[in-house]
């Protein structure tokens, strides 16, 4: 073949080699999100409508096209609300199903026990679904919180009860969970911080249900109001227990039972006082919630919109935005700068901030109350 005609095949050949590279699009990929939450054990109920709202977002995300063409899979083990089990399933998470982020933890002892691996490999974890004074005691480069801490429930219960009157003669009982010691630290500064009188304080197993002796010791100290950090179940059997035991003082739940919490302690749950972190779930003037609706109906959820749920939704909106923000090959290290640059981004009734200096992104809370119809209301 003459050599003109070699060098105009050769030409085209180049020419439809560059045009291939133009008009076949970059493969997409695919990030995963990997998540340990107790599917079985006391907070069953609540770790489940968390990935229910948080589940659906995502979904509805990928149904779009996902975040620039990278559909986004989530990965979620039970972890029982253990300690050890949270540890290995973050292990799996991170090794076999190379996470690229960790989200929605549901307990805050294992997510406190997972802290030492989730540094070593430096994987971001955002929104963990628990206040525990255990894992926001410090800043951790890491990790993200979309809720407000227990120290911060904890001081606008306190505050509320005591100009309401609520408080009775202002004597605090403490129920806390056996495994989250770091939560009766953040009662006592705050009682302290209040001037308030501490009447005693008490261990429970989150996941029993038997709470004779918890309360009968509790209550010998004469509280006039108790608060309590715990799961629905055990926050059930706890009230159920003091009412038959006779007592007749106010009872505040934190948000760590949720909405479960009015069906499994029935009647005897009326009067008491519910604290919230998120918006009422029900209270549609409100446009986070309004959009919570609307995406559950969209995904097909068979149930109502819980807080629980409405948290999932919310933390996983704000994961969501934080990819959206982020180079486009974006790494772990991209995807931290990008979450940090989030300033007053506003959900539509709850805001979210992050700073290089500050990951605690929200100080939302509310109290509701189990009135007689027993139903949560404000």
């Amino acid at each position: 073949m003459p050599e003109p005609y070699r060098t105009a095949l050769r030409c085209a050949r180049w020419s439809a080699t560059a045009l291939l590279l133009v008009v076949v699009p970059v493969a997409a990929k695919e990030l995963v999100i990997g998540q340990s939450l107790g599917l079985t054990g006391g907070g069953a109920q609540v770790a489940k409508q968390y990935l229910e709202g948080a589940k659906c977002h995502f979904d509805l995300v990928n149904a779009e096209g996902g975040v620039r063409g990278n559909k986004l899979r989530l990965v979620s083990l039970d972890d029982q609300g253990n300690r050890e089990k949270t540890v290995e399933n973050t292990r799996i998470l991170i090794d076999t199903e190379k996470a690229f982020v960790l989200f929605g933890y549901t307990a805050a002892a294992g997510a406190q026990a997972a802290f030492p691996l989730i540094e070593e490999r430096g994987v971001p974890l955002l929104g963990i679904a628990s206040g525990g004074l255990g894992v926001h005691d410090k800043f951790r480069r890491t990790v993200f919180h979309v809720r407000a801490s227990y120290t911060a429930e904890l001081d606008g219960i306190v505050r509320l009860l005591s100009a309401s009157g609520l408080a009775g003669e202002g004597r605090y009982g403490f129920v806390y969970n056996q495994d989250a010691k770091a939560n009766l630290g953040a009662f006592e500064a705050v009682a302290k911080g209040s001037g308030v009188a501490v009447a005693g304080s008490v261990a429970i197993d989150r996941n029993s249900t038997d709470m004779r002796e918890p309360v009968t010791q509790l209550l010998g100290r004469n509280p006039s109001v108790i608060i309590a950090i715990t799961t629905s179940k055990a926050m059930a059997a706890f009230i159920k227990e003091a009412r038959k035991q006779g007592y007749r003082g106010t009872i505040v739940s934190s948000s760590f039972a949720g909405d479960p919490l009015v069906d499994d302690v029935g009647k005897d749950g009326v009067g008491t006082i519910v604290a919230q972190v998120v918006p009422d779930p029900k209270a549609r003037i409100t446009a986070i919630v309004r959009e919570h609706h609307a995406a559950m109906t969209k995904c097909g959820v068979q149930s109502a919109p819980s807080s629980s749920s409405l948290e999932g939704y919310i933390s996983a909106r704000v994961l969501t935005e934080g990819l959206k923000r982020a180079p486009p090959n974006v790494t772990r290290d991209a995807l931290v700068t990008s979450l940090e640059s989030l300033r007053k981004f506003d959900l539509g009734g709850i805001e979210v901030s992050f700073s290089p200096t500050n990951h605690e992104g929200s100080d939302f809370v509310e109290l509701l109350i189990i009135a007689k119809d027993g139903k949560l209301k404000r």
